[in-house]
């Protein structure tokens, strides 16, 4: 791939490799939607990185990953997990995909990293909304209660991934360790 692929894509990508390879399987085994996944799979295939069957019943195709496909995936997620080391997306869909990609590759380490990664970055966020979240508005003015509660949801929000992503990364870190042994 020229460009750096989305983390979706390269997902997409891989479960396609991996033998699921229609939308409906896509939903059942990855929870993925089939509205975002289906102009995804077109992208790939005008890419030329998978390859779309016949339509079957029920207007169903079965995609399969070209050889064009396996390098962009092999090349990508290597790309990818670097820049995700250095600087995490604030997406969590797109940590949670790349760190899975590294961990079934057996890069278990390099996930744990990013995860570890995402998560500090997810606690420097805090800071700024402590003081919203912890402080009651003065008053009863609609505004000022509402940026009280979006303060407070965005707070514990952010706290809680930030929290599961550590508990992840130590998971992560665990088992590449045993398995190194």
């Amino acid at each position: 791939m020229n460009q750096l692929a989305s983390s979706l894509d390269m997902f997409l990508l891989a479960l396609v490799k991996s033998g699921i390879a229609t939308a409906y399987g896509l939903r059942e085994k990855a929870g993925l939607s089939i509205g975002g996944t289906l102009p995804a799979l077109k992208r790939l295939e005008q890419r030329g990185l998978v390859s779309g069957g016949e339509r079957l019943v029920r207007n169903k195709r079965e995609f399969r990953l070209t050889a064009r496909g396996r390098t962009a995936l092999k090349a990508g997620l290597n790309q990818m997990l670097k820049q995700y080391q250095e600087q995490p997306p604030s997406d969590l869909e797109s940590v949670l995909r790349v760190c899975s990609l590294a961990a079934a590759a057996g890069k278990r380490e390099r996930a744990g990293n990013i995860l570890r990664a995402a998560a500090l970055t997810r606690r420097g966020h805090l800071s700024p909304l402590t003081r919203g979240a912890r402080q009651l508005p003065r008053g009863q003015q609609l505004g000022d209660l509402y940026q009280h509660l979006l303060a407070g949801c965005d707070y514990a929000r952010l706290a809680a991934e930030a929290d599961f992503l550590e508990k992840c990364a130590v998971e992560i870190f665990t088992t590449a360790t045993h398995r190194q042994r």
